[in-house]
């Protein structure tokens, strides 16, 4: 899966950190909010059995905790990290990164734009916008969400 990561640094750091990347890659601890963290919920299809789902059950404590770089599935949306989000008085020099990573080594960060949907969305509205953006199966997922009182 191709993906995009927007970052803005001081000027003169610019060469260090592109030749640091091209070495090393995107590693934890590089740079302010390059990282987020994942818990993968378990077996997906028990969980969609459950009748009683909540959030315990999709986010239990004492599960491990991985760490992932944020990235953008296009360019434009790294471009907006990388030229307005990220820059700073410091940090003034926006780059975008473009890389590939194998599909299952991917998790969506609903923070942006699903969370929004599946706790405050129509459905009418935003079953065509998820589908067109996500594909068919997402919308299993927004269907269980908007039958949730959670």
């Amino acid at each position: 899966m191709r993906l995009f990561r927007g970052i803005a640094v001081p000027e003169d750091k610019v060469e260090q950190v592109i030749t640091t990347i091209k070495v090393q890659g995107l590693v934890r601890g590089m740079g302010k909010n390059w990282q987020m963290e994942f818990r993968h919920p378990g077996d997906l299809d028990a969980l969609f059995a459950k009748t009683d789902l909540s959030l315990v059950d999709t986010r239990p404590d004492g599960v491990q905790v991985d760490f992932g770089v944020c990235a953008c599935g296009e360019e434009m949306g790294a471009a907006y990290y990388a030229w307005q989000h990220n820059r700073t008085v410091e940090n003034t020099t926006p780059i975008i990164i473009e890389f590939d990573a194998p599909d299952d080594a991917v998790s969506i960060d609903g923070s942006d734009f699903l969370y929004t949907v599946f706790s405050l969305g129509q459905p009418e509205l935003a079953r065509p916008v998820l589908k067109h953006v996500f594909g068919n199966r997402i919308l299993r997922y927004a269907d269980r969400a908007w039958l949730s009182k959670e």
